[in-house]
C-alpha cells in the first residue's frame, strides 16, 4: 500500500511539473514559437498572406524593394465579408489593389487568389501557389512569405509540405498593433490570438502526421 501510495506521489509530481513547464513556456516562448522569423537573403518570390493588417503593407513593400525578389505575390481565398459591396471577391484581390494604391509597380505584382474552403485556408493557398509555379514553369529556388505575426509558423509548415523539397522557404512576420508581444496574456485579444493559433498549430501537425500515416 506504500509502494502504491509513492507512486501516485510520483505520477502527481510529473503532471504538476509537465503543466508548470508548459505554463512557463506559454508565458515567456509561446509568442515568439508561433510567430516564426527565419527568412531567406536570396529570394526569387515574396509571397504576401493577404489578411495581413493594412498597416503592415508598407513593410512588404520596404522588403520587397530591398531583396532581389523577381515578384511580389498576394495569396488568399474569397472575401468572408464585404464581397457584395467590393470590386474585389477574393482577399489576394483586394491586398493586390492595397498594395498598387500604396505605390507599388503594379508589373511586378500577382494576386493569387485560393478557392474557397472551409478548413486548411493556409494548405489550400500553398497548393495554389505550388501549381501556379508549376503551371508557368518557374523554377525557383527560394521564397519568403510575409505572414501575420502568430500565424507564421503554421505557414511556414504548410508552404515547407507543399512545396518542392529544392525550393527553400523563409517567413517573416509582422508586429502586432493591438497587443503586446512580450505580454499577450494581459490583453484580452492578445490571447484570443495568440491561443487559438497555437491549437490551430497543433491540429495542423496532427492531421498531416495522420493523414501522412494512412500513405
Amino acid at each position: 500500500m506504500q509502494t502504491f501510495t509513492w507512486i501516485l506521489l510520483g505520477i502527481d509530481g510529473v503532471v504538476i511539473v509537465t503543466v508548470l513547464f508548459f505554463v512557463l513556456f506559454c508565458r515567456y516562448h509561446l509568442y515568439s514559437f508561433l510567430a516564426l522569423q527565419q527568412f531567406i537573403d536570396d529570394a526569387d518570390i515574396l509571397v504576401v498572406e493577404g489578411w495581413l493588417e493594412e498597416r503592415n503593407f508598407r513593410a512588404v513593400i520596404a522588403e520587397f524593394e530591398q531583396g532581389s525578389y523577381q515578384y511580389l505575390v498576394t495569396v488568399g481565398g474569397p472575401l468572408r465579408v464585404g464581397s457584395c459591396v467590393s470590386d474585389h471577391k477574393t482577399i489576394a484581390e483586394l491586398a493586390a489593389t492595397t498594395l498598387v494604391t500604396m505605390g507599388f509597380d503594379a508589373e511586378k505584382l500577382i494576386a493569387l487568389p485560393s478557392p474557397f474552403t472551409p478548413q486548411n485556408r493556409t494548405a489550400t493557398t500553398a497548393i495554389t501557389f505550388r501549381d501556379w509555379l508549376l503551371a508557368n514553369e518557374l523554377h525557383i529556388q527560394g521564397v519568403n512569405i510575409f505572414s501575420n505575426h502568430v500565424h507564421a509558423r503554421r505557414t511556414h509548415f504548410f508552404y515547407r509540405r507543399y512545396l518542392s523539397p529544392d525550393i527553400r522557404v523563409g517567413v517573416m512576420t509582422s508586429e502586432p498593433g493591438d497587443f503586446d508581444p512580450n505580454a499577450w496574456w494581459t490583453n484580452s485579444y492578445g490571447a484570443k490570438v495568440v491561443i487559438p493559433e497555437f491549437i490551430a498549430y497543433c491540429h495542423a501537425r496532427y492531421t498531416t502526421l495522420v493523414a501522412d500515416n494512412k500513405t
